[in-house]
Parts: structure tokens; sequence; C-alpha cells
């Protein structure tokens, strides 16, 4: 059995398409936080314009939005193989049904990107509140925002 290299997960490992509630619902609930994600980012796009892509929370913004985008085509394609497999399966009756597996080209990878996406974007995602309320770039942010403001004063 294959291995990933970086991360020693076996080719075969599914986590995706197995949830405990309704794959509809879950594709739904990854739908909408992409959306609120996608309108996070955009809103910090225009109010920094050309000084966002300097801030840590706008590439965190962007890994993630990635890494579900992958996790929902992923999973999307691993319900998929589901069914294929069961189709094969009632196909061939008389093979045992654990010995009957998808070729490794039908197999979809796209799942090991959004892991590893989300390896990245997570703390990236964690270390953002504690960079803001902790260190100077809050102060920063604030300031720059601070210069956008029109002027009081009157000419």
């Amino acid at each position: 059995m294959a291995k990933d290299k970086l991360l020693g997960i076996k080719e075969d490992f599914n986590s995706f398409a197995e949830t405990n509630i309704n794959f509809k619902v879950t594709q739904c609930m990854r739908l909408f936080f992409m959306i609120l994600l996608l309108l996070c980012f955009l809103v910090s796009l225009y109010i920094l314009v050309k000084m966002a892509f300097f801030y840590v929370n706008c590439w965190a913004m962007v890994l993630s939005l990635v890494s579900v985008l992958y996790v929902g085509f992923s999973a999307g394609r691993m319900v998929v193989e589901e069914k294929m497999l069961e189709k094969r399966r009632t196909a061939e009756k008389d093979t045992p049904a654990n010995k009957i597996k998808l070729d490794s080209k039908d197999r979809s990878k796209l799942w090991k990107q959004a892991f590893k996406l989300y390896a990245v974007a997570f703390p990236l995602a964690v270390i953002v509140p504690v960079l803001f309320n902790y260190t100077s770039m809050g102060r920063d942010v604030i300031c720059q925002l601070a210069s956008y403001a029109p002027s009081d004063k009157q000419a």
C-alpha cells in the first residue's frame, strides 16, 4: 500500500466522505462558510486595498478559502467514488465485497492537497488574533485606516 511521503497517510484513507450528518447538509455548511470567508476577504481587500496582501490575515483567509474549496470538491468526488464502488460490487457479485477496490486512477487525491493547505492555513488563522491584539500590528492597521479618513479641517 502506497503512503504519502510527507504525512505518512495510506492511499485509501478517507475522512472527507464519511460524515456524521447528511452529506448535503455538510456541503451546504461548507458553501455557507466559503461565502462568508469570501465576503470577509473582499471587505478586507476593499478596506486595505494594496496593503491587504502585506498582512497575515489576508493570507490566512486566502489559504482557508482554497482549502475549503478543495475539501468541498474532494468530498463530492469521494461520494462519487463510493457510488462507483457500489456499482462495481453489484456487477461483480461472485467476488467478495472487501476485495473489490477502485483503480488508483479512479481515486481522487485532491483531499491530500486540502489537508496540506489546512495544515498551513489553520496556524495562520490562529496567530492572526494574537498578532493583532498583542503586538503593534493592531495599531498599525488602525493607523493605516485612520489615514484614509477624510480630514475634519475645511480649507
